[in-house]
C-alpha cells in the first residue's frame, strides 16, 4: 500500500503540472497526459525517491489545547522536541491557512511534539514510520498525565453546531503532520488521527492548577520542570531490549483505555497491559495466579498489602473472564470499581518498571 502511495501521490502531481491543476483530462497516462519526456521524467523521479528510501523526515503530533503560552523549542532529546510557532515564516512546509481556503498543516500558536524519523512520509496511518511516532506520543502523554504534567479536563468543550445550536459532541479533526525536507520545496503530508485520540487531545492541557507548575512558570522555569517530568519516558522511547518493549507495549494500552468511550473496552485494554507487563510468552499454568504474585511484589513492599493486591487482581480478571466468554456485556458498578484500580495498579507498576530498567539515568 506505501508503494501504491507513493505511485499516486508522484503521478498526480506530474499530471498536476502538465494540467496546471484546472482541466478535466482523459486518456492514456503516458501517450495522451504527459507525453514521453514527462513520463520519463516521472519514472526517474520514482526510482530516485524509492532508491532514498530510508529519509529523515520531521513528524508533527499536536497538543491543541494548551491554554497558556510556553517556553518552544524544549529539546526533549536529540529525536524529539516540543515546539509551537507563531510567526508563518516559521513553520515549516509554509503556512496558508485562511478562512476561505483552510488546510489541515501546521498551525500558528498550537503545541506539538516533533519527533526526527527515518522512512518516509505517508498518508496512511498504517505506515510504520506514523506508527512509530504515534506509539511515542503515547508513550510522553500517559506518562505526563500519571506525573500530573497534563490533566484531562471532565467537560469537553461545547461547539457550535447547525443552526447555532451548541453541542457537546462535536470533536475537533486533528493530523499528524510529516515535513520531508529533502526536496527544493520542504514536502508536507498529513493523515487524520482516530477520533478518540482526537476527543482526548481535544480535553488536554498543562496541570496549570499544580502549585509546582504555575511557580515555575511565573518563574520562567517552565521548560526545565516539562524537561524533568519527560526525562524518562524520552530515555523509554530510546531504549531497545525486550523489557523496555513490554513496557512500552503496556503505556501503549493503558493510554488507549484513557482515550475509548467504551468502559467495557477499556476495562479489556487495562487488562491487556498488566498482561503485556507482567506476562510471561512461554508460560502455560495459571495465568491469574502467576499475574497477581507478579503484580503483588512488584508494587507491595510487605505482605498485607501483596494480599490485598493478589485479592483485587483475582477479582478483577473474574469480571474480565465474564466479559470476554460473553456472560457480560457492559460493567456494573462494582466492575467499574475494578476498572478504576486496575487503571490505577498499572500506571503504578508501569512506574515501577522504568524506575527499574537501566535507561543510563544518574
Amino acid at each position: 500500500m506505501d508503494v501504491f502511495s507513493i505511485f499516486y501521490d508522484f503521478t498526480y502531481e506530474a499530471v498536476r503540472l502538465v494540467t496546471g491543476g484546472n482541466s478535466t483530462v482523459e486518456g492514456k497516462l503516458w501517450d495522451d497526459i504527459l507525453g514521453e519526456d514527462n513520463g520519463q521524467q516521472l519514472t526517474k523521479n520514482l526510482r530516485d525517491y524509492l532508491l532514498s528510501i530510508p529519509r529523515e523526515i520531521y513528524v508533527y503530533l499536536p497538543i491543541p489545547e494548551i491554554t497558556k503560552n510556553i517556553p518552544t523549542p524544549i529539546i526533549l532529546s536529540k529525536e524529539t522536541s516540543i515546539v509551537s510557532f507563531h510567526d508563518a515564516d516559521q513553520v515549516p512546509g509554509g503556512y496558508n491557512r485562511t478562512l476561505l481556503s483552510p488546510d489541515n498543516r501546521l498551525e500558528l500558536g498550537k503545541v506539538y511534539i516533533k519527533q526526527r524519523m527515518h522512512g518516509h512520509a505517508s498518508r496512511r496511518l498504517e505506515n510504520i514510520g506514523n506508527k512509530i511516532a504515534i506509539n511515542n506520543f503515547k508513550i510522553i502523554l500517559q506518562q505526563g498525565i500519571t506525573k500530573s504534567l497534563f490533566k484531562q479536563s471532565k467537560e469537553y468543550k461545547a461547539g457550535l453546531g447547525l443552526f447555532g445550536l451548541f453541542t457537546h459532541h462535536q470533536i475537533k479533526k486533528l493530523t499528524i503532520v510529516s515535513i520531508d525536507e529533502g526536496f527544493e520545496k520542504p514536502k508536507t503530508t498529513t493523515s487524520e488521527l482516530p477520533l478518540d485520540l482526537c476527543r482526548l487531545l481535544g480535553s488536554l492541557d498543562i496541570n496549570w492548577s499544580d502549585e509546582s507548575i504555575n511557580s515555575s512558570n511565573e518563574q520562567n522555569q517552565l521548560d526545565k520542570t516539562i524537561i524533568s517530568a519527560l526525562t524518562k519516558p524520552i530515555q523509554l522511547i530510546e531504549f531497545s531490549g525486550e523489557e523496555a518493549t513490554r513496557v512500552k507495549a503496556a503505556i501503549t494500552w493503558c493510554f488507549d483505555s484513557y482515550t475509548v468511550e467504551n468502559q467495557t473496552l477499556a476495562f479489556l485494554q487495562v487488562c491487556i497491559g498488566l498482561e503485556a507487563l507482567l506476562g510471561d510468552m512461554t508460560y502455560n499454568g495459571n495465568l491469574t495466579e502467576t499475574l497477581a504474585d507478579r503484580c503483588a511484589y512488584l508494587i507491595s513492599n510487605n505482605i498485607k498489602g501483596r494480599r490485598a493486591i493478589k485479592k483485587n487482581f483475582k477479582e478483577l480478571y473474574e469480571a474480565r473472564s465474564k466479559l470476554v466468554h460473553g456472560n457480560a456485556t457492559e460493567l456494573d458498578s462494582n466492575q467499574l470499581g475494578h476498572l478504576n484500580w486496575g487503571k490505577s495498579i498499572l500506571e503504578f507498576a508501569i512506574f515501577k518498571e522504568i524506575k527499574h530498567l537501566d535507561l543510563g539515568l544518574a
